[in-house]
């Protein structure tokens, strides 16, 4: 594979994915960047608020793809019906072959992808980044009670947040109900660490890691993605996505003792308690 210097420029353009399928016939424009050359995708995976913009800012940084444009494995970006993975196949077979520079995100279950997983083996390295659940189950709590729209549960707090079943627009990401938004998170992890030990080219990335150890975990991933590695610059802490009034939603130390008392109680034995 033809490698790019980092800080290269990229060619941003409009590109028309065709998806051959017989049972889904279509074609999908889409806004990309594309390399000079081939080189694998960079499909970073992640429960929601578990770091998937620290992860793609930092392979944009450090790897040399970018995220000016990023494209969303969601329909504002992808139009298509996720529940039909070969579809899922020839959309990034379509975009590996476009040689697309810009990081794919994804919050979809390991469901949506486990059909087909090992068909992309050759045209894309999958990274699942993965978070300790007290920070997420209250991040998250405070994005969606930001937002002014329904796009989970409604409640006065992180615990409760966590307590509550998933509802609202993130069902999109679930293949089955939970029982809670904290069960949804372990099911979410389960599926993806059950992926990663059975594919070679999904790979396992802690936000607790990538925060503490950075130079050694993106010149992993620069390995993975077969780049040069460094230097290793930190990305900009504040690009991210936020929702318009989520600072208004504060977790206060009662709450977060709670929520990780609670969290502690629900914890399954086969993932990580910490």
């Amino acid at each position: 594979m033809e490698g790019v210097e980092l800080g290269a420029k990229f060619n941003s353009n409009l590109v028309s994915v065709s998806v051959l399928r017989q049972v889904e016939r279509m074609e999908i424009s889409v806004n990309v960047a594309q390399f000079g050359g081939p080189r694998p995708l960079a499909v970073v995976v992640g429960h929601e608020r578990s770091g998937n913009h620290f992860l793609m800012n930092a392979i944009a940084e450090v790897c040399g793809y970018t995220v000016s444009p990023y494209l969303d494995l969601d329909h504002t970006d992808v139009n298509i019906n996720f529940h039909h993975s070969e579809t899922l196949a020839d959309v990034l077979g379509a975009l590996a072959a476009h040689c697309t520079a810009s990081v794919i995100k994804s919050h979809h279950d390991a469901e949506f992808f486990a059909p087909i997983i090992g068909d992309v083996a050759d045209q894309a390295r999958v990274f699942y980044i993965y978070r300790r659940p007290g920070p997420v189950m209250a991040s998250f709590w405070k994005f969606i009670q930001g937002l002014p729209w329904p796009e989970g549960p409604s409640a006065e707090d992180a615990v409760t947040f966590a307590q509550a079943p998933p509802a609202g627009r993130l069902l999109r990401y679930q293949m089955a109900q939970a029982e809670t938004m904290f069960a949804r998170w372990a099911a979410h992890l389960r599926g993806w660490l059950a992926l990663a030990e059975t594919h070679t080219h999904v790979h396992l990335i802690s936000y607790e890691a990538l925060r503490d150890d950075y130079e050694n975990v993106m010149a992993s991933v620069c390995g993975v993605l077969g780049c040069p590695g460094g230097p290793f610059l930190k990305p900009d802490r504040e690009n991210y996505v936020k929702a318009p009034e989520a600072a208004m939603h504060v977790v206060n130390e009662e709450d977060w003792m709670l929520l990780e008392s609670w969290i502690a109680q629900q914890m399954p034995t086969d993932l990580f308690a910490k």
